[in-house]
């Protein structure tokens, strides 16, 4: 789960990591320099944590403080302690003696070295600390920190439609997709692109295309990027069949790849095709990591990418081509 207040994200949980070596949460977005808590990090404490420690099956809590890279190593070191100390004494002040004399609270911090990116980056994800719960006999204290997702940055999926037409070498194609995070049904936004081909072909129409982002900590980061790309089966190679087994079992993408082979959608009701409800979004994430898996996506680029694939099992083509093709947003909203 992925909290986000004001623009800025402040709870990322991580319920599919080993718990014994990673944490249950990171509670991040701390103040530039600053270690007090922020409303949803005590929210998220008061919800979740504190009832198992008043529940008495918890031995261990071990908090471990983050600093981004602003400023220098040995303040950071101490800042991300401070982090960790302002955890323990909000758990402190809200338990009971009792409660908290059967609890052992560890503390300490990894100062900048776990955030990423050049000297002076700040981003919010590494103004953090993590909590780890152990209900049985807890490991010794970590020597290096774990390897987590990077940033604030989250894998959008998308699904679109593409219009346009393509004439002997050139082309020239529209795109608009509703994009969604794979990390929480509540971020999503709409994408337009325009994009331009050189190949042989010949003819137009609508094809349906699924689109892959990331990089990006904030929807808008996509604006102006530029990208290119190819056919989908084409791109997949010989990992298409279990992937493309998986787009044609998925409801949403055959409804669609249906309206658009009727050619009785227009682009208004189209639009509202794309959209999803959240258990087709849960659909849509699955497909959307098992296809950037596939595709050998960077997890961790250094800048915002956007990947677009054509979806063969829809289209209403009079078009054959096999051409290569590139675009840029034009924008975000």
């Amino acid at each position: 789960m992925i909290t986000a207040v004001n623009g800025e994200q402040r709870i990322q949980e991580f319920p599919w990591l080993d718990p014994i070596r990673y944490p249950r949460v990171r509670l991040f977005g701390f103040a530039t320099g600053k270690s007090l808590l922020h409303p949803e990090h005590q929210a998220w404490l008061q919800r979740n944590l504190l009832p198992l420690l008043k529940s008495g099956k918890v031995r261990l809590i071990r908090l471990m403080g983050h600093a981004s890279k602003l400023g220098g190593a040995d303040f950071n070191q101490r800042l991300s302690e401070d982090r960790a100390r302002a955890v323990r004494r909000f758990i402190e002040q809200n338990v009971s003696v009792k409660v908290a004399a059967k609890v052992a609270v560890e503390v300490g911090g990894y100062g900048e070295a776990t955030a990423l990116g050049t000297a002076g980056n700040n981003d919010p994800f590494y103004r953090g600390v993590d909590v780890y719960v152990f209900e049985g006999d807890p490991p010794p204290p970590p020597v290096t920190p774990p390897e987590l997702p990077c940033g604030t940055t989250t894998l959008y999926l998308g699904l679109g439609i593409k219009l346009g037409s393509h004439l002997g070498v050139v082309g020239l194609r529209a795109i608009e997709s509703w994009m969604y995070s794979t990390a929480s049904y509540g971020d999503s936004f709409t994408l337009e692109a325009m994009v331009g081909g050189v190949g042989l072909g010949l003819g137009g129409g609508a094809n349906l295309v699924l689109l892959l982002g990331n990089g990006a900590t904030n929807p808008v980061d996509f604006k102006k990027l530029r990208f290119e790309g190819w056919d989908f089966e084409l791109s997949l190679g010989g990992r298409w069949g279990d992937v493309g087994k998986l787009i044609r079992n998925t409801p949403k993408l055959v409804r669609v790849a249906n309206a658009i082979k009727k050619g009785k959608a227009s682009a208004k009701v189209l639009k509202t095709l794309l959209k999803l409800n959240p258990e087709e979004w849960e659909k849509m994430a699955e497909l959307a990591k098992t296809v950037s898996a596939a595709l050998g996506v960077d997890s961790c680029p250094q800048s915002p990418q956007l990947h677009v694939f054509d979806l063969p099992l829809a289209g209403v083509a009079v078009e054959a081509s096999v051409y290569k093709w590139w675009g840029t947003v034009t924008s975000v909203y």
